[in-house]
């Protein structure tokens, strides 16, 4: 049965179990063995991050030829304008969809049932599904 970890990636630390003696790595959180991150996130940032045991889900959900999309919540000071969502929109992605909270709550507990059900597979399309 597939098993999956949702990881808090704390800033700082690489999105892998080795490294050098000097950088953080997921070893230091997660001694769980045979568990593959599912992706990445850069070293100087923050967020969750998909671990599996399941090789058929980390090759689907981190290999650029299924195309599975990504949705990135941004953190920013002060309210940016519509100007510069422009320029930040066309310089990096396009933003298709933005959930409230509790459409959030929602949907990752429909997930919680499809992971508990032995879906993880349709959990994942779930929660990456657009609003």
């Amino acid at each position: 049965m597939a098993k999956i970890i949702l990881f808090n990636k704390p800033y700082g630390v690489l999105s892998q179990f080795t490294g050098d003696i000097y950088t953080e790595t997921l070893s230091a959180y997660i001694s769980t063995p045979n568990f593959y991150a599912a992706g990445r996130l850069d070293k100087d940032s923050e967020g969750l991050l998909i671990l599996t045991n399941d090789g058929k889900i980390q090759h689907e959900l981190s290999n650029p030829k299924f195309k599975c999309e990504k949705i990135y919540w941004a953190q920013v000071e002060n309210i940016p304008t519509e100007e510069e969502i422009a320029i930040f929109v066309k310089e990096n992605f396009e933003v298709k969809a933005v959930l409230s909270a509790d459409d959030l709550h929602t949907k990752f507990q429909k997930a919680k049932e499809y992971v508990d059900n032995g879906k993880a597979l349709d959990a994942w399309k779930l929660l990456l599904a657009q609003k």
